[in-house]
């Protein structure tokens, strides 16, 4: 078993993103997020195709393929996954790309693109897919991730939800469903 981290390109501080740090695969609008959150105007955040995924995707896929041939490894052996917008990234990449993938991981993503990505989930049809996120998630909505996992299993994904309180990040309760997952998908 190979575990691999890409980094995303982008250094975010407190500044720029509110009080999150981190690393981000395109610029984050945090005050959009939280006022559309507030009002409750989540559907201009599930219809986004934010600037710079595209060239995100084409970066991550490039990666994999590199990945792939320097390792020797076959796509029906691949996880793909991420946290926030890695998750939605991977997502994006699972939806639009041919390579076969053993499965999908979206910790504490969303639904971007939903013009774009609904029509494409048939694709993926049986797809194992693991999901969290936890209600009380102050970054990204709770309600789309939610939405997405529905739109996922009504595609025919083998979609499996975790919820779990801990705000927008990855709690125990996930790491476990994630190893029984992993486990289960790649005997």
């Amino acid at each position: 078993t190979l575990f691999v981290f890409p980094q995303a390109p982008a250094n975010i501080e407190g500044d720029e993103a509110g009080p999150y740090d981190g690393r981000a695969w395109w610029p984050i609008d945090i005050a959009r997020l939280q006022v559309a959150t507030l009002t409750g105007r989540l559907e201009s955040l599930a219809d986004e195709h934010p600037p710079g995924m595209d060239a995100a995707r084409a970066r991550l896929g490039a990666f994999l393929d590199a990945l792939l041939a320097n390792c020797g490894l076959h796509g029906d052996r691949l996880v793909l996954g991420g946290f926030s917008q890695g998750a939605m990234l991977t997502c994006d990449l699972t939806l639009r790309d041919e390579r076969p993938l053993a499965g999908l991981v979206l910790l504490s993503g969303t639904v971007l693109c939903q013009d774009e990505w609904f029509p494409l989930l048939a694709r993926r049809k049986g797809l194992p897919v693991f999901q969290s996120h936890s209600p009380d998630d102050p970054v990204l909505p709770f309600t789309l991730a939610e939405r997405l996992h529905e739109a996922l299993r009504s595609a025919g994904a083998d979609a499996r939800f975790v919820r779990f309180a801990g705000g927008h990040g990855v709690g125990q309760p996930v790491l476990d469903a994630l190893g029984a997952y992993l486990q289960e998908i790649l005997p």
